[in-house]
């Protein structure tokens, strides 16, 4: 049975956890980021669906990754120094998959609103949804066009896709006012998720100034 101990924790300690998962990792060494990556897996054994998550992101970066090492073969980059940046990389792609890849979207709107009772707060909160749902109906439309190769027809196609989103703006700005005005119960705190979390926030660090 799945634990919930990473879903269950509040959007502030997930977004603690990201900011320092993230800083502590671009300046980190070898030996630190080895340390990092082995407690976040262990951190992703309290809901091991993460891990395949983690390893479907790796795969869609395996195009980037060949591109990148082929570059850094044509131009002569220090061979440690390419290999420090694609270690890094999967760092990033693994921290981000711990904090966000068990996120329940409906959570994370009650917290958020909880959070901010006044409306230039709720505003941003608005404009960032707006934004969200526009970007997936916009990749959903553009995916779904056929296929084009030539630039010409890639850019028709992209222009093409923004004049059918703009069509259906009107529901959009709908479904976030829909979600706005939703009476959400005050979200529960999950004392024993939050708690492993901070756990993990503090040995993150104790790690990385090892």
């Amino acid at each position: 049975m799945k634990s919930q101990l990473i879903m269950r924790q509040h959007v502030l300690l997930r977004l603690g956890i990201f900011v320092i998962g993230i800083f502590t990792g671009f300046e980190a060494s070898f030996r630190q980021l080895a340390a990092q990556t082995l407690l976040v897996l262990l951190y992703l054994n309290a809901e091991p669906l993460l891990y395949s998550s983690f390893l479907f992101a790796i795969r869609k970066l395996l195009s980037f990754f060949a591109a990148y090492w082929l570059l850094c073969l044509l131009f002569g980059v220090d061979f440690l120094q390419s290999l420090l940046f694609s270690f890094k990389i999967i760092y990033f792609v693994l921290i981000t998959v711990a904090v966000w890849g068990s996120l329940h979207k409906a959570s994370l709107l009650a917290q958020s609103l909880s959070l901010c009772r006044n409306k230039p707060c709720r505003a941003v909160i608005s404009y960032i949804l707006a934004t969200y749902l526009f970007l997936k109906q916009y990749l959903s439309i553009y995916r779904s066009m056929q296929i084009q190769h030539s630039i010409y027809g890639m850019l028709d196609k992209a222009i093409n896709a923004g004049k059918q989103l703009y069509e259906k703006s009107p529901s959009i700005e709908d479904k976030v006012n829909g979600l706005l005005a939703q009476n959400n119960p005050p979200p529960e705190i999950h004392y024993r998720a939050n708690l492993f979390g901070l756990l993990f926030l503090v040995l993150l660090g104790l790690v990385n100034a090892l």
